[in-house]
């Protein structure tokens, strides 16, 4: 989940603190720890654009939401996925990736750098 106050701008970073605990549940992450995940400038643009383009700009607001402010959901955030991968010219049935296979990975290279 990820709303306006986790991304800093000027830092260029993500502060997540949140996780789904569930369909309708937010909790804590699993560690109970803030995770920071530095940003390109190209990530960055790119959100500048969906925050130019959202109605929903409070700091709790969902960075990703239907027009009406809900959430998106599980659904939504799959095919986004499945056609990144189609983009990337990754076939989705060669491995099983997921959103989260990329977390570590960027995880590994935050804690190399602070």
């Amino acid at each position: 989940m990820l709303r306006w106050r986790h991304i800093n701008f000027t830092g260029q970073y993500l502060n997540t603190t949140e996780a789904w605990k569930g369909r309708d549940e937010i909790g804590d992450s699993k560690s109970g720890r803030s995770r920071i995940v530095p940003l390109s400038s190209r990530i960055l643009e790119k959100f500048d654009n969906l925050r130019l383009e959202s109605l929903h700009l409070q700091p709790d607001d969902f960075s990703f939401c239907y027009d009406d402010g809900s959430r998106v959901g599980a659904t939504w955030w799959r095919g986004r996925f499945k056609r990144a991968l189609q983009r990337a010219e990754i076939e989705p049935g060669d491995r099983w990736l997921t959103s989260h296979s990329f977390r570590h990975h960027q995880h590994d290279r935050t804690r190399q750098r602070l």
